[in-house]
């Protein structure tokens, strides 16, 4: 049907109104507290739950970050000690190879000599000073032979006359070192031996 503005109108059409939207209302009084309450109670779990989580986590983390500390301060020293030890072997030997040319000028009484041997010397003390610095220092006996033989290596045997002999030092061919207290090399000797003279057959 056409109106008089010339729109058309629908006669079975009718303005519809607007419906409310049916929505849940907050509780309300001690119902309502109680479940804020409960709210609270479930949030404030679950951050414990976290805080525990993460606690446990940072724990474990810094016990591991403790051990690994732990274990390179015990391997620096190894690691140390593998680089410097041969680098210290090679000192030792030089400064052995000094101390036989020192001696074999000392028997010499030129003045040349004398003056060169002062300066194998100064070069003696400066190679002690190395060592020192990295604490190595040469072994002494403690007097006890039992205890001093692991610190030794006999690199040569002379005949002892009498037998209370047996097993003394003749003589110290090198010297044995110690680093931190623990042996560096073993100190060379030559070691008397007395070996019992066989009686001629028939003798009684």
């Amino acid at each position: 049907m056409v109106g008089g503005d010339g729109k058309v109108e629908n006669p079975q059409s009718e303005p519809v109104a607007d419906q409310p939207v049916e929505m849940d209302s907050p509780p309300t009084g001690i119902e309502g507290v109680k479940a804020s309450i409960e709210e609270v109670k479930a949030s404030v779990v679950q951050l414990l739950d976290l805080f525990q989580a993460r606690l446990r986590y940072d724990t474990a983390k810094e016990e591991a970050v403790n051990r690994l500390t732990e274990q390179a301060k015990e391997l620096a020293p190894e690691a140390q000690n593998a680089i410097k030890l041969p680098v210290l072997h090679d000192v030792i030997l030089l400064k052995d190879s000094v101390h036989a040319l020192r001696r074999s000028l000392g028997e010499n009484e030129s003045d040349q000599s004398a003056q060169f041997s002062q300066r194998l010397d100064v070069v003696l003390a400066e190679i002690n000073e190395i060592l020192e610095r990295q604490d190595v220092f040469e072994w002494l006996p403690s007097g006890d032979r039992d205890a001093d033989r692991r610190f030794r290596r006999t690199v040569r045997s002379v005949a002892a006359p009498a037998e209370s002999d047996d097993g003394a030092i003749v003589e110290v061919v090198r010297p044995g070192y110690l680093i931190r207290g623990a042996l560096l090399r073993q100190q060379e000797v030559v070691v008397a031996k007395h070996v019992p003279q066989r009686r001629p057959e028939g003798e009684g």
